[in-house]
């Protein structure tokens, strides 16, 4: 997975927002669902803001993520690329039919589904 990252510049100081596994399971547990962001913005962006973070801040506090987001011009834009970054960790972890048809992947394991329906 290409790593994917956005750096900010506030008070002179640089901050680094990206998505690990790690990062993208603690903004699911403080209650972050991607479907939802286009129907409850006010609570889903700022959890996903913060979870941008928390790769590289994990101690800022919540009221200094707040006061850098409010300060930033294009939100829109700068939301859909952490939105965007969330879903690719995801889809990292979930990967895809494609990815296990390109050429040169190598599996170590492979599976198998077998039950019978009553």
């Amino acid at each position: 997975m290409a790593s994917n990252k956005i750096t900010i510049t506030y008070n002179k100081k640089e901050y680094t927002l990206e998505f690990n596994r790690s990062t993208a399971q603690l903004t699911e547990r403080r209650g972050f669902i991607a479907k939802d962001i286009e129907f409850k913005p006010v609570t889903m962006v700022p959890i996903l803001v913060e979870g941008a973070f928390l790769a590289h801040h994990s101690n800022l506090k919540s009221k200094t993520v707040e006061e850098i987001y409010e300060r930033l011009g294009k939100k829109s834009e700068l939301v859909g690329k952490l939105l965007k970054m969330y879903m690719d960790t995801v889809n990292a972890l979930i990967g895809s039919d494609e990815e296990d048809e390109e050429e040169g992947t190598e599996k170590n394991a492979g599976w198998e589904a077998s039950w019978t329906e009553k």
